[in-house]
């Protein structure tokens, strides 16, 4: 009989340890809870940082990188070999910074160097020629060749293509000018003498890939008279300059930093966005929870004020209509539809003492709608007094 009590003792024990036990679980829970889905959140905020910004950047970085610099230049200058004068007694080669007279000139001299420059080793095919032009603008032009067009091929950093003396035969350029205007019977007066270095070719890598396109197609003009020659280049420098940047593009995967770890933007995408997503997912369905047992904790008859407040009309005393006939309905959108059909307001009235609200309709026809609720919930039917 001992045995038998100890044992019911013990099982009762039992279960009280057990129901402790639930009891602090819970209360557990519902104090790390809030922890917990805070800690989610700033970890769903993170993943989801990274995420986005492995969504923003490009899966492949496109790099441009520098190869070669190529550099055409073509540097001129001229000279007037003159007759003993007045103005030069001993004659001789004056600078092109001094008018040239044409009268007192001897021989008209150009000299002329196109070169090609690299910063890396490359190799040169192509042609050069060298021309000039006498021309009457926009009337008639005669081309003399100073050069025929020659092959060139080079290699290595430095390349010349032309480097040519030209001397102007001006007593050949003025007999020409002078039969024209004798056939034509129109004088002009001033011409143009245009020098035309020509280079067309190709420039390669040492390995034989080509990287860059030659076509050269500068003009230095000179206008010539009987008075005087003088240069109508836009450029003082006597100097053509022309550079190439030579790039190449590489292609390779896109790199973001995450604590301090390089990962590929592929990668991350993955890693990231899944669990981002998950985490998204996870937050708002929880957040909807939480908002739905919100609001059913909020009381009936707070939800009915709130929503149609400026439908209701409060009242301090029981509606007192002994003579008429009370309809309870179920829900307060009947009563409600019924209000707005009759044109009548809806009366509130608050019961303390059993903590009830009662909404009524009154209409003109001895009939009074109502609908009851306790604090929270629907509570019995209503009643008059």
């Amino acid at each position: 009989m001992n045995e038998g009590k100890n044992n019911e003792r013990n099982g009762y024990n039992n279960t009280r340890d057990n129901e402790v036990a639930s009891l602090s679980t819970g209360r557990a829970s519902k104090i790390y809870k809030p922890y917990i889905f805070g800690v989610l959140i700033l970890l769903w905020i993170s993943i989801s940082f990274i995420a986005v910004r492995a969504l923003s950047t490009p899966v492949i970085a496109v790099e441009k990188i520098t190869e070669n610099t190529i550099e055409i230049k073509t540097v001129y200058d001229y000279t007037g070999i003159m007759r003993p004068s007045v103005l030069y007694p001993a004659g001789g080669k004056i600078s092109s910074d001094e008018i040239i007279f044409t009268k007192l000139t001897d021989k008209f001299m150009i000299n002329l160097e196109t070169s090609i420059s690299a910063e890396k080793p490359v190799k040169i095919e192509g042609t050069a020629e060298l021309i000039y032009t006498l021309a009457a603008k926009d009337m008639w032009h005669k081309d003399y060749a100073v050069t025929a067009s020659q092959p060139i091929q080079s290699q290595g950093l430095d390349h010349t293509l032309l480097n040519e003396d030209i001397t102007i035969n001006l007593q050949q350029l003025f007999d020409l000018i002078a039969k024209v205007e004798e056939e034509t019977n129109i004088t002009l007066g001033d011409y143009l003498l245009v020098v035309k270095p020509r280079i067309t070719g190709s420039v390669y890598k040492e390995n034989g890939e080509k990287i860059y396109e030659v076509n050269s197609n500068w003009e230095i003009p000179f206008s010539i008279s009987s008075q005087y020659i003088k240069c109508e280049a836009e450029s003082l420098n006597k100097e053509f300059v022309e550079s190439q940047i030579i790039e190449n593009t590489i292609s390779k995967p896109e790199t973001i930093i995450v604590f301090g770890l390089n990962i590929p933007v592929l990668a991350a995408r993955y890693i990231f966005g899944f669990p981002s997503f998950v985490l998204t997912a996870f937050i708002v369905i929880n957040g909807l929870l939480i908002l739905k047992q919100h609001n059913e904790r909020i009381p009936a008859v707070d939800k009915i004020d709130r929503k149609y407040k400026h439908k209701i009309i409060n009242v301090s005393n029981k509606i007192d209509t002994p003579n008429q006939i009370l309809v309870s309905l179920n829900s307060f959108k009947s009563l409600l539809q019924i209000a707005e059909d009759k044109d009548e307001p809806i009366l509130k009235y608050e019961n303390s003492i059993d903590n009830t609200f009662v909404y009524y309709v009154l209409s003109s026809t001895n009939v009074v709608y109502c609908y009851e609720v306790a604090d929270n919930v629907k509570s019995g039917g209503c009643e008059l007094s």
